[in-house]
């Protein structure tokens, strides 16, 4: 049962890969046509290109524009809240402030998944209480955890704040909320600062941006960003990082 639904999930997910364009020869073409995923491995990995040979990751956007085609934004948007903070010639900081805002979608999801589970809950509260262990009992748990998940998220969305530190030694991420959680890459490593599409909300993707490191490392942040926002700030990012020498 594991292996037929891994299957088909390898399947749903090659049919949504959308095609690309080789950064070496600019073939464009459909990653992994005519050919059976076996391994979410290979999918990572990404598919070699038919002309040049070059491995080209399938959610890479065209290597000079957005994911949706247009050119990046040079300069940062004028109504941008990003703070930008030039440390030294070798040193930049971002600090992203909250958004104050739930997440849209998520926010509502979040809302309608634990109206759905508190009648199991009550159920399975009250059925412990009088000493008896009824199915609610068993949906309840799932239901209530996964309810506490989304409602989790949508409050970082909220209220998280983000510091990025790029230098010449380390790229830090500082995620703060309810604690601080912090992700460091070696800069040397770095492969690239993209937008990549996290989910889908109303059949629309909704983007993230990436920091990819060396061994598949890779942290992302900003989904609440707008497109300007996000686009900026891969494009000053990577500049910034290219004038230190690394070969994104």
């Amino acid at each position: 049962m594991i292996k037929a639904f891994k299957a088909w999930l390898l399947a749903v997910l090659q049919n949504a890969i959308r095609e690309v364009e080789c950064p070496k020869c600019h073939y464009q073409f459909q990653p992994f046509a005519g050919k059976k995923l076996e391994s979410f491995a290979e999918l990572l990995r990404g598919s070699l290109c038919p002309r040049c040979g070059k491995q080209v990751e399938w959610s890479a956007p065209l290597p000079s524009t957005t994911a949706e085609g247009r050119t990046p934004p040079r300069e940062q948007p004028a109504n941008s809240r990003i703070e930008r903070r030039v440390l030294s010639e070798t040193e930049l900081l971002y600090h992203l402030p909250a958004s104050g805002r739930w997440g849209g979608g998520l926010f509502l999801f979040a809302i309608l998944w634990n109206l759905v589970s508190i009648p199991f809950v009550l159920i399975a509260v009250y059925g412990l209480f009088h000493g008896r262990v009824n199915i609610a009992t068993a949906v309840a748990l799932p239901l209530s955890a996964i309810g506490g998940v989304l409602a989790y998220a949508s409050a970082r969305t909220r209220f998280a704040t983000h510091l990025i530190y790029l230098s010449a030694e380390t790229v830090r991420v500082q995620r703060a909320f309810v604690r601080r959680k912090n992700y460091v890459l070696e800069t040397a490593g770095i492969r690239h600062v993209k937008k990549v599409e996290i989910y889908k909300q109303n059949y629309q993707p909704v983007f993230a941006i990436e920091i990819a490191g060396a061994d598949d490392a890779k942290v992302r942040f900003g989904s609440i960003l707008t497109e300007a926002e996000k686009e900026w700030f891969c494009f000053d990012a990577t500049n910034f990082l290219r004038g230190l020498g690394v070969a994104l």
